[in-house]
């Protein structure tokens, strides 16, 4: 029977559950993705799409949501802009002996030397000993002491105790463009062909280290981004975590 093909065609737009994703001026509005496919070839299609999450102490390796699925004999060129932000003051660990006023302080690449001002908030532990003080010996790069002139405790060591660097600010971003492409051969092995990172900003706390890399799994078979935060304490003192946004463009075709 012959298939008689209208256009679709809507005055006031287009709507799904009753919230307009086509206006009247043909903007899109509000659409979880977009998805183009090329009528030429059927096996090339490009999507776009923006990605979510938040590293914290439950999991501070987290994938951005909306990996994408590969099939056998696929290419996927990728490119992705993300940023990271966090707000928290840099942690540290301290000890202090028995009946003793000086805090030795453990902060890989401090970048601190003798005479400095920094302002410490200790745990409840060593809070009554809160306030900003001078170094008063810098021991190696990840290792110096203060004098707070009061003693923590005259009756027990403090080992492995959080403080917090509040002279180092507050707020903090990193923000990077990485442009990948995935490859899959005819048993559908997925791999990375190539990555390129560009770092438009820097600003992680001292003792943290951030990155975001592309990634795989060959048992899901699934292509997409992951933030890694690595740092000495925790991420929720001052926020819930490091909260990751992801804009994403993927363009797939068939090698063959």
């Amino acid at each position: 029977m012959a298939k008689i093909l209208k256009p679709l065609q809507s005055e006031g737009g287009f709507s799904v559950s009753e919230e307009s994703i086509i206006d009247p001026d043909r903007n899109i509005l509000k659409v979880n993705s977009i998805e183009v496919i090329n009528n030429s070839f059927s096996d090339a299609t490009k999507k776009e799409f923006i990605t979510f999450n938040k590293a914290n102490d439950a999991g501070s390796t987290v994938n951005l949501d909306n990996f994408i699925t590969v099939g056998a004999n696929q290419i996927v060129f990728s490119k992705a802009s993300i940023l990271l932000t966090w707000k928290g003051y840099p942690t540290a660990q301290y000890n202090v002996n028995i009946n003793e006023s000086v805090a030795r302080i453990f902060l890989d690449n401090h970048g601190l030397e003798v005479g400095d001002s920094v302002t410490l908030a200790f745990d409840a532990d060593g809070q009554a000993n809160d306030g900003t003080y001078t170094i008063s010996n810098v021991i190696d790069i990840s290792t110096f002491e203060v004098d707070t002139g009061s003693v923590f405790d005259p009756f027990n060591a403090i080992i492995g105790g959080i403080v917090e660097l509040q002279n180092f600010g507050l707020y903090w971003e990193y923000s990077a463009e990485i442009i990948t492409t995935c490859l899959s051969d005819s048993s559908n092995n997925l791999s990375i062909a190539g990555i390129s990172k560009t770092v438009l900003k820097d600003n992680v706390p001292v003792g943290h280290v951030w990155n975001i890399n592309p990634v795989i799994n060959n048992v899901t078979k699934t292509f997409g981004y992951q933030v890694g935060i690595t740092t000495n304490a925790s991420l929720e003192f001052q926020s819930t975590g490091v909260d990751c946004v992801g804009y994403i463009c993927n363009v797939s075709s068939g090698r063959e």
